[in-house]
């Protein structure tokens, strides 16, 4: 049996049709699995009012959006048309998946489906472009991420990174840890060393949780090949600022993959995300 378990980011590449509920997530940068339903309405499993509260308002400006036209839908709804006191019918809007019309107030959140691609154009058109959904090489044309640029800088652009990459982590959790794991992950991909202290520097740069106490770990899960060294979507330039930094960084690259024991290559029964 493999010990493969596939990242959460791979999960979310997969995810080519959404729900109303799983594309706020997706928005909001939390796993679908952390959004419940209670009472009629939908809320953080961890009970973040926080996140609650952007969860009900995307939830809304969605539906709204697919209301108006603005963002294309394959709409399911719950009930029946409505008929007012002189019998003509409500508000209607014909269900694309039976046939049927129904109300406007019933749109079903968890069978309506929005095609990905839509969902981002939907979003680009607000300048809107949350790293689970846009996701690498469609947020690489940013000039400080671009390997290409004259004036390209390692260090930023993997910190920038993490910090996407970490938005998966929630509230609560030990973000710092999470971060550190990805970053001695990817460091070898710009260049970096990978040593504790090169680390431990860059770390705090990207790291969004700021509050103190002690914190449950959320598990790192790399999303790399076992025995797959060979750095993701190098330039040429990056190449030549790679060979340049060698003397700076005297421990350039492991031998061999690291094994971390929250990482890809250790099976994780517990805590995973979904």
């Amino acid at each position: 049996m493999s010990d493969y378990i596939i990242s959460d980011i791979d999960t979310y590449k997969l995810m080519q049709y959404l729900n109303v509920v799983q594309a706020t997530a997706l928005i909001v940068g939390i796993s679908p699995h952390e959004i419940e339903r209670i009472n009629g309405g939908y809320s953080h499993v961890y009970d973040n009012h926080q996140l609650t509260g952007k969860i009900t308002n995307i939830i809304n400006s969605i539906c709204y959006a697919i209301w108006q036209g603005d963002l294309k839908a394959k709409t399911a709804y719950d009930t029946p048309i409505d008929y007012d006191n002189y019998g003509n019918p409500s508000t209607v809007y014909q269900d694309e998946l039976t046939g049927q019309w129904y109300s406007l107030d019933d749109i079903n959140k968890e069978r309506t489906l929005i095609n990905r691609d839509d969902l981002k154009t939907w979003l680009n058109s607000y300048e809107v472009t949350p790293p689970l959904l846009f996701i690498e090489n469609e947020r690489n044309n940013i000039e400080y991420l671009n390997a290409d640029n004259e004036k390209y800088a390692p260090k930023l652009a993997l910190c920038v990174r993490a910090w996407q990459a970490s938005q998966i982590v929630p509230k609560g959790y030990a973000v710092g840890k999470w971060i550190e794991d990805y970053i001695r992950d990817h460091a070898s991909d710009y260049g970096i060393s990978t040593t504790d202290t090169m680390v431990k520097s860059l770390a705090p740069i990207a790291n969004w949780g700021k509050e103190g106490g002690n914190k449950k770990t959320y598990p790192y899960i790399s999303d790399k090949v076992q025995g797959d060294n060979k750095p993701k979507n190098q330039s040429n330039n990056e190449l030549i600022k790679k060979q340049s930094n060698e003397q700076e960084n005297k421990n350039f690259l492991p031998s061999k993959p690291v094994i971390k024991q929250d990482g890809f290559y250790k099976k994780i029964d517990d805590d995973i995300p979904f």
